[in-house]
């Protein structure tokens, strides 16, 4: 029973996911589906990508990026995301799978995942639900004392800014994977 609900054992499911915020700055984060935690966050400058993610992925990893849809009158800054989002795409997508989401589709898929129980419509809601994902103290800081650790933080206590839109990215995937499954 304990290997089916691992998914290294079925082997259908990868073990680390990159999420990817494409934008003027990039948010990136790689979330454990084991673990059900960040193992690394940050922000890089539109389409350079740093070479620290590589080492976070693995042969059994995959990499999410949100794809932006333009709705009505398009902004320039959402023109800009898109073409950031196309070169990212392009480039990752010659070393590992590369899968994408819509802002619509990780919205709707962690309010279906809580049941209504949050109403996901902007980014505060999608924090607010991936926190409820990951219960109590999940999104704890790290207590600090004289430089020192003294408390770790929670699960996704680490991720900030645009890193956390590229948290909901790859939860928000790995909650499609899973479902379907």
């Amino acid at each position: 029973r304990a290997a089916q609900l691992d998914p290294r054992a079925r082997g259908d499911a990868p073990v680390i996911i990159l999420g990817v915020d494409p934008g003027a700055t990039t948010g990136w984060c790689a979330y454990d589906t084991i673990g059900r935690r960040t193992v690394g966050s940050g922000c890089f400058e539109a389409d350079s990508v740093p070479n620290e993610l590589w080492s976070l992925l693995r042969s059994d990893g995959a990499i999410v990026i949100e794809r932006p849809v333009a709705h009505g009158p398009t902004r320039p800054q959402v023109v800009e995301c898109a073409r950031i989002e196309g070169i990212l795409y392009e480039r990752l997508r010659r070393d590992i799978q590369v899968y994408e989401l819509t802002r619509l589709q990780v919205r709707q898929t962690l309010q279906a995942e809580l049941h209504g129980t949050v109403r996901v419509t902007n980014d505060a809601t999608v924090w607010a639900a991936i926190v409820l994902l990951h219960g109590d103290g999940s999104d704890a800081k790290a207590r600090r004392k004289k430089g020192e650790i003294i408390a770790p933080a929670g699960a996704i206590g680490e991720v900030s800014g645009h890193a956390r839109a590229a948290l909901a990215v790859a939860v928000a995937w790995w909650l499609i994977r899973e479902n379907k499954t």
